[in-house]
């Protein structure tokens, strides 16, 4: 926990701000014509938001890409904490298809299909966190 600005702010506060920068850097270099990085730093985002939420309930996940997807699949996909009444595993499925599927092409069309999904997935993660606060708070 840290404190900015009189408020407190949690590190999930943190992860996701981290996630929404990596999103919009992704944006940028699509822009400037880098597909491939712009296809890295879309999945790093994603990556990022999903690291995030497995903090919650494993503080000490390692860095490891494999290993974070793992995580979230189970703790969070799952046990449908991260699921949408419409669109049910539809983006947790970004993640799991650029992770272990990526398109090297890596042309404008599809650099802009994973940062528009990563920007979908991080939506997608704070609804899961706010999912999570909710059920916290029903317990007490």
């Amino acid at each position: 926990m840290g404190e900015c600005a009189g408020e407190m702010v949690s590190q999930v506060d943190f992860g996701f701000r981290d996630a929404e920068s990596a999103a919009f850097e992704a944006q940028l270099l699509l822009e400037e014509g880098k597909y491939k990085e712009a296809d890295h730093k879309a999945y790093e985002a994603m990556l990022t938001a999903a690291k995030t939420l497995v903090r919650i309930q494993h503080p000490d996940v390692p860095n490891d890409p494999g290993t974070i997807v793992s995580e979230f699949r189970t703790r969070f996909v799952e046990t449908k904490i991260f699921w949408d009444r419409f669109h049910h595993g539809q983006f947790g499925n970004y993640l799991f298809n650029r992770h272990e599927n990526p398109d090297t092409r890596y042309t404008q069309g599809t650099a802009h299909q994973v940062a528009e999904e990563a920007q979908l997935f991080i939506d997608a993660a704070h609804k899961a966190h706010a999912k999570l606060l909710e059920q916290s708070q029903k317990l007490f």
